[in-house]
């Protein structure tokens, strides 16, 4: 499941994009400290694919930080087995 998760974080992380493994790291420190460190000063986007729990936990720190979510839904890759993708900006 995960598989295609680091698949596309991978390709992120190659376009210049802050990856955070939410098996590996608190997202709740993360959105404390690395994205809004990240995202300052830019026009981001902070987008994910992670299971329905670490979706809810992004979008209330999202929310707190007046990001609007661009959209939600099932991620398309057949290894993904219903991982949530998203988006915020």
């Amino acid at each position: 499941m995960f598989e295609a998760a680091a698949a596309a974080a991978a390709e992120k992380a190659r376009q210049g994009a802050l990856v955070i493994d939410p098996r590996k790291e608190d997202l709740g420190l993360a959105w404390r400290r690395q994205i809004p460190s990240f995202m300052r000063g830019k026009r981001a986007v902070v987008e994910g694919m992670t299971l329905w729990s670490d979706f809810i936990i992004c979008q209330t720190f999202a929310r707190d930080r007046g990001l609007t979510l661009l959209g939600t839904g099932v991620a398309s890759n057949a290894y993904a087995d219903g991982l949530q993708h998203w988006g915020f900006a």
